[in-house]
């Protein structure tokens, strides 16, 4: 599938979103020769449209493109399964446009350092002095070491932040007798054994990396944090000796690099493994590996809403889509907790993954300049400007990375519970190298082509290839990064 790029919204329908006049809309600019496009690129992450992120996203492109007419902003929707190489490819070769996902592979020399633009005023925002106060710092500042890349710079804007979450059909779940919330994995093998004697899937699954990382971590969290944490955590956020609450990619370099943690030594990973095969195995659509992931909004979002599987993953900003769709009242609950009825690695840590920053962030490449990276800063600081960008998280149903962020509906069941408290074992323990995800490290294992014991050995030899990588894109001279 080739990506497509559209402009979704005619002048006449800015002018019917806006409640403006069409002439309101062209501002102070006579000629389109006076206009500067900028093109922002990604994937959909709120439906399984091709050629557009939904009518949200459009809205709130027009309200920016009428408050600054000289600025057209186009959007290109690449595809779930091809963004990565797509993106990394442009970002490589220097050709990439304006605004691109963050999360496509590449160096930190290939994206500009936002750092000054964070320390000078958001013009979007009266008062503001420095854009960088206008986020939470526990999401987005020096609380959170992902907010950094590895050379300790700010590269990449949020606008908002990601929680998955596991919507569920609580129609099916009252027909089976299953009682939601799900509490423990005990609890999700009793549910799952009633829908399939019911014939339904209990878990839509594909095979896009997704949801697989996203079961994968929550279940790590649980049962490898406590037997790694205390050993690795020596650095802060930016990199610098000290600790920080979350492992960093630095602490999990040092730690590989020095052999100080191996993944074929520590039983809570191999456990961790184990369960998420029975996951596959057990409960996921039978031949998932045979579905093509479509969209982040929710995984294998066709047989949750034609109510052939009781739950899905999901991002939590996908709700409206997956609302729209279903014909069935979609609620929400938190991934189970694996307790010591399931396993004697179980350490006391419930079931959480809290708000990530890798949700729709965005960064801007080093070949843009002049005019066009104007234009570019201007819009990631409109989207985290809290006056312009709440109509749109609320539309979305998104959480924001803003200071005093609204809770929006669909999250107010989560609020003050264990899911919204943030994973401490850090993606490093179990995200691949560049260039690679996550079906292509686990997926032979989850299929059965390989055991434990050499998905263990993989995972070892993916953790040295990881260290490497992020040695030489962080430039970390220690004695320990040199081996």
């Amino acid at each position: 599938m080739k990506p497509r790029t559209v402009r979704r919204v005619a002048a006449a329908a800015t002018a019917a979103i806006l409640g403006v006049t069409l002439a309101a809309c062209t501002g102070s600019s006579d000629s389109s020769a006076d206009k500067v496009t900028i093109t922002v690129a990604g994937p959909n992450q709120w439906n399984s449209d091709p050629s557009s992120f939904g009518p949200e996203w459009e809205a709130q492109v027009a309200r920016f493109e009428e408050l600054e007419p000289d600025i057209d902003v186009e959007t290109t929707v690449l595809p779930l399964s091809s963004f990565s190489d797509t993106l990394a490819t442009q970002l490589s070769a220097g050709t990439a446009p304006e605004l691109v996902f963050n999360q496509a592979p590449h160096q930190p020399y290939m994206v500009h350092s936002l750092n000054d633009y964070l320390a000078a005023p958001n013009p979007y925002v009266e008062g503001n002095e420095a854009w960088i106060d206008v986020f939470n710092p526990d999401l987005f500042g020096p609380n959170n070491p992902v907010t950094y890349n590895t050379e300790g710079n700010n590269e990449f804007i949020p606008f908002n932040v990601f929680i998955p979450v596991i919507y569920y059909n609580a129609e099916i779940f009252e027909e089976v007798g299953v009682e939601a919330p799900i509490e423990t994995w005990a609890d999700l093998v009793s549910a799952s054994e009633k829908l399939k004697a019911a014939g339904y899937t209990p878990f839509a699954a594909d095979n896009a990396p997704q949801g697989l990382m996203w079961t994968l971590e929550v279940i790590a969290d649980q049962l490898v944090t406590h037997a790694v944490y205390d050993t690795l955590n020596v650095f802060d956020a930016k990199g610098e000796p000290g600790t920080n609450n979350a492992l960093t990619s630095k602490d999990w370099a040092r730690g590989v690099l020095t052999g100080e943690v191996k993944a074929t030594e520590i039983p809570q990973l191999r456990e961790s493994l184990e369960l998420l095969k029975q996951f596959y195995t057990d409960f996921a659509t039978p031949n998932w590996s045979g579905v093509t992931g479509t969209g982040a909004a929710v995984i294998n979002q066709a047989d949750f809403v034609s109510g052939k599987a009781a739950m899905a993953w999901g991002s939590s900003f996908g709700y409206s889509t997956v609302q729209s769709e279903a014909d069935f009242t979609v609620s929400a609950m938190p991934f189970p907790t694996i307790t010591s009825e399931t396993t004697e690695y179980a350490d006391g840590i419930n079931a959480r993954y809290g708000a990530s920053i890798y949700g729709t962030a965005y960064v801007i490449p080093a070949n843009i300049e002049g005019p066009k990276l104007d234009a570019a800063v201007k819009f990631l600081q409109y989207m985290t400007a809290p006056d312009k960008a709440s109509e749109w998280l609320a539309d979305t149903g998104s959480l924001s990375a803003l200071n005093d962020a609204a809770v929006p509906e669909n999250l107010q069941a989560f609020t003050g519970s264990d899911w919204l408290q943030p994973r401490q074992l850090g993606g490093a323990a179990i995200y691949p190298p560049e260039g690679t995800d996550g079906q292509d490290l686990y997926g032979g294992y989850l299929l059965g082509t390989k055991d434990t014991d050499q998905m263990l050995a993989d995972l070892q030899a993916s953790w040295e290839q990881v260290a490497a990588q992020n040695v030489k894109k962080g430039g970390w001279t220690e004695d320990w990064a040199q081996g």
